[in-house]
């Protein structure tokens, strides 16, 4: 049914309320967790910065996914994106097969030019609805 399921994070908390639905999910089916972050900033040690948070997600999930009941561990990794959030996202999906996108209906990423995320049901639910009709 699933087999990847992407979680999008902009290092706020109110991103990662995503991450408990996700870890359930993928521990009952057996699913990969894809954490992504989008940069749409080239400032030097941007990427640096994301990459640690994700890979410090990354090792929480799997910490918190070995109290989990599943068939095997779900693989879990992490990808940074740069370009234009919504759809860097759905690109990636595209490329990558992906199954489920879980989010937070808002983040608050690193604030001020780093970027609050856009309305996602303006920036990837209108492209989807046309995709799906």
């Amino acid at each position: 049914m699933f087999e990847k399921i992407v979680v999008p994070l902009d290092a706020s908390s109110a991103s990662e309320i995503a991450l408990p639905y996700a870890e359930e999910i993928a521990s009952r089916l057996s699913a990969e967790i894809i954490l992504v972050s989008v940069s749409e900033v080239v400032a030097a040690g941007a990427d640096q910065l994301y990459r640690t948070y994700l890979k410090s997600l990354e090792e929480r999930v799997l910490s918190e996914m070995e109290h989990f009941e599943g068939k095997e561990a779900p693989k879990v990794r992490s990808e940074l994106l740069l370009g234009t959030r919504a759809p860097e996202i759905l690109r990636f999906a595209d490329e990558n097969d992906v199954s489920l996108i879980i989010l937070a209906s808002h983040g608050r990423s690193l604030g001020g030019a780093h970027g609050c995320w856009e309305t996602w049901q303006q920036r990837c639910f209108g492209p989807l609805k046309s995709r799906c009709s």
